[in-house]
């Protein structure tokens, strides 16, 4: 699946990377991995959603609709998308607004962090690193 589903900061930061070939069933998949991270987080959460290394993807407005909506999205503080693309940014706002969700667009994962030390005081020391989806190092 081109897409990893982890902890940035445990139990707190999600991270979502997606890159390469983006099908709908990849993102249903990303999807369940996702409400199961949020199952097992501690409130308030947040979401740190990078797609500045998808090359090519099958999805519309509708599609993207259908599928994410994150079970527990009232213990998500912020979602965080990284590095969007202009109809990426387009799609994903129309869905976290139809959501209710609170989103931010942020160009790299270190200004991203920067907005979550600035947000939560528990966070003020989270480190910046980018995480290699190839080779699994961060």
């Amino acid at each position: 699946m081109p897409a990893i589903n982890r902890w940035y900061y445990e139990k707190r930061v999600i991270h979502v990377i997606y890159f390469g070939q983006v099908s709908k069933a990849d993102l249903e998949e990303s999807q369940e991995a996702i409400d199961r991270l949020i199952a097992e987080g501690a409130p308030p959460m947040y979401l740190l959603i990078d797609s500045t290394r998808i090359t090519q993807r099958e999805l519309g407005l509708k599609d993207m609709v259908g599928i994410f909506k994150p079970k527990g999205l009232e213990i998500v503080g912020w979602t965080l998308l990284i590095g969007a693309d202009p109809i990426v940014r387009l799609l994903s706002s129309a869905i976290l607004q139809l959501m209710k969700g609170r989103f931010r667009f942020m160009k790299d994962t270190a200004e991203a962090v920067e907005f979550l030390r600035g947000m939560d005081d528990d966070l003020r020391d989270l480190p910046v690193y980018e995480y290699d989806p190839e080779s699994g190092a961060s």
